[in-house]
């Protein structure tokens, strides 16, 4: 019985791993982010980690996105914010959960989440968005305007726990180097 939950296991995996592969093929723009505590700023001491990969569609006008994290615990929400490497920024599209409003700033001590209690390792987020979904300084801006600010560096992925409001991992996107 051990054996076969550990084969669907391994089969889930390279499934989950090829799957987001699959989501935009033919994608001009593939960005991911490897997320880690020491991104943070400032730094959160935590074995949490996280990858993240967005497709840009050819014409710009929705992204898709997958967010899977390890060892997480009590998760509040996650999204692209708009800053350079060692600077934080406003967050500018929301990812979990997808819905944004002005009240999200964990800074502020308040927040409209969807609180996932315990431990979390999985895909926390997956979906798309569009340019109706960009928020902060990126509002009235195009999906084009966006994956311009990536190629720049400045753009970043975080996501936010009880622990840690204003965020325990973090990652930079950059362009991913396709097999």
């Amino acid at each position: 019985m051990k054996t076969t939950w550990k084969v669907l296991g391994m089969l889930a995996l390279v499934a989950g791993m090829f799957g987001c592969r699959c989501m935009a093929p033919g994608s001009k723009n593939v960005f991911t982010a490897q997320l880690s505590g020491q991104q943070e700023m400032p730094a959160v001491t935590t074995d949490a980690s996280g990858t993240a990969r967005f497709y840009v569609n050819q014409n710009d006008s929705k992204v898709h996105y997958k967010l899977v994290v390890h060892q997480l615990t009590d998760v509040t929400m996650a999204h692209l914010h708009l800053g350079m490497i060692g600077a934080n920024g406003e967050p500018i599209v929301g990812l979990y959960p997808k819905e944004m409003s002005s009240m999200e700033m964990p800074s502020m001590g308040i927040g409209m989440t969807k609180e996932i209690h315990g431990t979390f390792n999985g895909v926390l987020a997956k979906g798309s968005f569009t340019t109706n979904d960009l928020a902060g300084f990126m509002k009235g801006k195009t999906i084009a305007d966006l994956v311009s600010e990536i190629k720049q560096g400045d753009v970043y992925i975080n996501v936010h726990t009880k622990q840690h409001p204003d965020g325990e991992i973090r990652g930079q996107l950059h362009a991913a180097t396709m097999p």
